[in-house]
């Protein structure tokens, strides 16, 4: 009787994969790029708008900085500063490029001024996005407004 042949292979087994195929590389990448999009996107929106608050926030502080000079100049130097007929006036506003300022000092009755006794002062500072000297819009921009009372107090005290 003849046993069967077993054939015995000489070859060795073949040790585990240690690397990913070129279809598992893609098919994760595709995974990654879906879920980096919206948030690349966010990011992109975040910082944009980030930029806009900070040209808003520098607006509003020289609009206070630009008012303030205007109420100490009232104070000072009523008949000066004051005047009855609404006249605004358009400056570039000093240690901010691109910014412009629009401004307002008038004791008309329709600006809610009493005449010789109490001044309407305004300020409007924008930034000039498309230089065309007049606010639009969308540029970033602050509006300020206050009321200056004429009190001889200030103007003894501005010009001993």
């Amino acid at each position: 009787m003849n046993a069967p042949l077993v054939r015995r292979s000489r070859r060795k087994a073949l040790p585990a994969r240690a690397g990913l195929t070129l279809l598992e590389v893609i098919a994760a990448s595709g995974v990654i790029a879906l879920a980096l999009a919206p948030a690349l996107r966010m990011t992109r929106t975040a910082l944009m708008a980030a930029d806009r608050l900070d040209r808003q926030e520098r607006c509003l502080t020289a609009a206070n900085d630009r008012i303030e000079t205007l109420m100490a100049r009232t104070a000072a130097d009523w008949d000066g500063q004051v005047t009855s007929t609404p006249v605004y006036s358009t400056v570039a506003v000093d240690g901010y490029p691109g910014m412009r300022a629009s401004e307002l000092t008038t004791d008309s009755t329709s600006y809610g001024g009493i005449p010789g006794r109490l001044a309407a002062i305004g300020t409007l500072t924008w930034y000039d996005e498309d230089g065309d000297a007049s606010p639009d819009a969308d540029e970033p921009q602050a509006l300020l407004t206050v009321a200056v009372a004429r009190l001889s107090a200030y103007e003894a005290h501005a010009n001993p």
